[in-house]
């Protein structure tokens, strides 16, 4: 594997962890 791709995954496994956190937040306001 080539850091490249290891960024690329790191980066994308960020996104999910905040789209998570998002959708929890909406959860626990309603």
């Amino acid at each position: 594997m080539t850091t490249a791709y290891i960024r690329i995954v790191k980066m994308r496994l960020h996104a999910w962890n905040n789209a998570i956190r998002v959708k929890q937040g909406e959860f626990e306001l309603q």
